[in-house]
């Protein structure tokens, strides 16, 4: 997704959160963002993001959902590799 927006030039409006004083071309932009994200994703995923306003917060939304980067799931993923035949 990140390689995708890249591409498209977008990629900088999912790092950046801006709504006030916004301009047309960074709204354009922005929306073209988000219409990238929603595109791409599984339809069950929609729901997560229906209520974001910006690309930064369906992003970020997303990311609270499926990343979780503690201490037990990186050793859970670890056994998991090493258990793989």
């Amino acid at each position: 997704m990140k390689m995708l927006l890249i591409r498209k030039g977008t990629w900088k409006f999912v790092e950046e959160h801006t709504l006030e004083n916004s301009t047309a071309e960074w709204i354009r932009n922005d929306e073209q963002a988000q219409s990238t994200i929603s595109l791409s994703i599984a339809d069950n995923q929609i729901v997560h993001i229906c209520k974001c306003e910006t690309a930064k917060a369906m992003w970020d939304e997303l990311q609270k959902v499926h990343e979780h980067a503690n201490l037990s799931n990186k050793l859970y993923l670890m056994r998991k590799l090493y258990q793989t035949k």
